[in-house]
């Protein structure tokens, strides 16, 4: 995944621009903070997955989308929202198989960027 296409930097810009006052350390805790809950988020879609329970997918998948989309996380925002519309709707197994797997990925690969980008003046 290219890096440029996991981050939303205007948002991000806008986000330190707004608490400059608080230094790139408020940024770096609340980026940690947020990774840590990510990760649990994203493990318990997987295990709702994993027990076909799609409405709890749903709600998981939504709940993350919000959380990532307001830190400028965009690529986990958009595999969140389809995850959120193919649990809705009873997709394809597979496809959410697949969806859940880029997820994680993404979410690896996301970290230090996000992190970098918030470090950066």
């Amino acid at each position: 995944m290219p890096e440029e296409s996991l981050l939303d930097f205007q948002l991000i810009e806008k986000l330190k621009t707004a608490t400059a006052k608080r230094g790139s350390d408020f940024w770096i805790s609340l980026v940690d903070h947020f990774f840590t809950q990510a990760r649990a988020l994203i493990s318990e879609i997987s295990q709702s997955h994993q027990q076909g329970d799609m409405e709890q997918v749903n709600k998981i998948a939504h709940k993350l989308k919000g959380s990532v989309a307001s830190i400028g996380a965009f690529t986990l925002a958009q595999l969140c929202s389809e995850i959120e519309n193919h649990s809705a709707n009873h997709y394809n197994e597979a496809k959410i198989d697949l969806l859940v797997d880029q997820l994680e990925h993404c979410y690896i690969n996301t970290q230090p960027q996000l992190l970098k980008a918030f470090k950066n003046k």
